[in-house]
């Protein structure tokens, strides 16, 4: 595989086990699993329970950069160590994914965007619709 189709294919399966809640052990069984980014998947994982019926009421949604977003303030102060947890797991992800592909050394902050944004689309796309997108250029949109 290329680094780009291999960071796709990567992405690809583990938002499909998180969202779908593969048995755990089908984790290891991911193209490039191993040490930080089996980790990783499996605390989003272990997590995603929690997390889905926020994202169900809109509380808080997906953004193209593959992070969480707050959608509704008046909930930061429950919902602020649910997000970090969330989204530094989600950091380690895509950087064990850049790691995995080939581009861990010189390469890393330049293919890091890319993986992101590749799982970024992922979160969005797998979604059901009704969950809330943070668009970049027009704010928050309901997934049609």
């Amino acid at each position: 595989h290329t680094a780009a189709s291999g960071t796709k294919m990567e992405a690809k399966q583990v938002v499909g086990l998180v969202y779908g809640q593969a048995p755990e052990a089908d984790i290891d069984k991911l193209p490039y699993s191993g040490g930080d980014l089996s980790a990783a998947v499996k605390r989003i994982h272990g997590r995603y329970p929690t997390l889905k019926p926020w994202l169900d009421q809109g509380v808080v949604g997906n953004a193209p950069s593959g992070f969480i977003v707050l959608r509704d303030d008046s909930r930061r102060d429950e919902l602020r160590e649910l997000i970090r947890q969330e989204n530094f797991d989600r950091a380690l992800l895509y950087t064990q994914a850049t790691v995995a592909v080939g581009h861990g050394t010189d390469n890393l902050n330049a293919w890091l965007p890319y993986a992101s944004y590749t799982f970024g689309e992922e979160w969005i796309g797998q979604a059901p619709k009704g969950w809330w997108i943070l668009d970049e250029k027009t704010g928050w949109q309901r997934k049609p």
